[in-house]
């Protein structure tokens, strides 16, 4: 395979290790084992790296370098604030370290696509847009099924979230999109060229996440992620009352008023005693969760694939979840468009009957972030052989 030289350009990166920010650590730890070396820009300089003074840190014996810029300020977003700094440390990069592929994630490349867009006959930088979802296509479903946006959300944010997707799929030499819905609304909403659109699904490090047969499991439902109302966690905790001797685990973070109203439903529902908020975990602690737990369950709005979903499966947990399809069918994974309390529980009840055999060697195989770096490596050569 040809090395190259990759400048990520991502707005989550660990620590901490929740959200989106293990997926691409974990992808640009697989890159170096296939020979490449990787440049990080993150949007990481905030709070105590700034006072620190976290300005870079080198790991894999120089192979992996990560510059942090700063964060976004809080109802601005990274459009104003982060994302401008893409395009200097960019050039200066592009000199100084001579990389040969820029890699962007998300809406964090809004100017850099319009640089590209512009620029790009000169600057021939092969460029990689990654899509772990499209701001056109959850706008139209949360809206579609009720969800209200707060105004800066939708007469700012959402806009220039649409803005930058469309600048991608305009400039980027290949785009990389984790599921085969976010390609369809790339084309439909941004009339994206089908032969620039690439399926990449998202991994899961399975050297870490494993099942251990002899811990037993639990009359428990796991929940992993942030909590917020787009993934339905009200759902969760009011299937509770159609599942007697179950309890439910969250963990991840939440905004403190949320957490309290649904600390207050499950009250009103008689299942207080039943629900344990956990917080943040850190990624590299998560593994007892998946491993004592009877199933894990997702009943979200939207989502690109799930990392969380992986994680579970390679652990040998059901899994029962919404709000977005696989490429291939897996064992022990029961998607649906979308769940009622009693649907859900329904569903957990027939799992749990019919025991299904979570099928974790297919993911194994499929899923790793070996294999997840392999099919990225293929579309840099795609791209850069023209």
């Amino acid at each position: 395979m040809i090395p190259y030289k990759i400048l990520r350009v991502v707005y989550d990166w660990p620590p901490p290790w929740d959200g989106l920010a293990p997926a691409p650590f974990e992808l640009s730890k697989a890159q170096i084992a296939l020979g490449n070396k990787v440049i990080a820009l993150t949007g990481g300089l905030g709070g105590r790296k700034f006072i620190n003074r976290e300005f870079k840190k080198t790991d894999d014996n120089g192979k992996l370098i990560v510059y942090n810029i700063p964060r976004a300020i809080k109802k601005i977003g990274p459009f104003l604030t982060t994302s401008l700094f893409v395009i200097p440390y960019y050039l200066i990069l592009k000199i100084f370290r001579k990389i040969n592929i820029m890699h962007g994630h998300g809406h964090i490349m809004l100017w850099f696509n319009l640089y590209k867009l512009i620029f790009g006959r000169v600057d021939k930088t092969p460029y990689v847009a990654h899509f772990h979802i499209t701001g056109a296509g959850r706008e139209k479903l949360l809206t579609s099924r009720g969800y209200k946006l707060d105004f800066f959300t939708k007469f700012v944010e959402y806009p220039l979230h649409k803005l930058s997707d469309r600048l991608a799929v305009k400039s980027a030499d290949a785009c990389i999109f984790v599921s085969k819905d976010l390609i369809k609304e790339a084309c439909e909403f941004y009339n994206a060229n089908k032969d620039k659109c690439f399926l990449v699904e998202s991994g899961v490090n399975t050297s870490i996440f494993k099942d251990n047969p002899k811990i037993k499991r639990e009359k428990e439902i796991l929940f992993v992620g942030m909590v917020d109302s787009r993934k339905s966690p009200d759902v969760v905790i009011k299937s509770l009352k159609y599942l007697k001797g179950f309890k439910a685990t969250f963990v991840g973070r939440g905004a403190d008023s949320y957490i309290n109203e649904l600390k207050e439903l499950a009250k009103n529902e008689k299942v207080g005693s039943r629900v344990n908020f956990k917080g943040y975990v850190p990624y590299t602690e998560l593994l007892p969760y998946y491993q004592k737990c009877a199933v894990f369950v997702l009943p979200s709005l939207y989502e690109g694939l799930p990392k969380v979903v992986l994680e579970a499966l390679s652990c040998k947990t059901p899994v029962v979840a919404s709000g977005f399809k696989v490429k291939s069918p897996v064992d022990g994974l029961y998607i649906s468009e979308s769940f009622t309390p009693k649907e859900l529980a329904d569903k957990i009840r027939a799992v749990l009957r019919d025991k299904p055999a979570v099928d974790a060697s297919f993911i194994e195989e499929y899923y790793s972030w070996n294999s997840k770096a392999i099919e990225v490596q293929r579309i840099y050569e795609k791209i850069t052989a023209r």
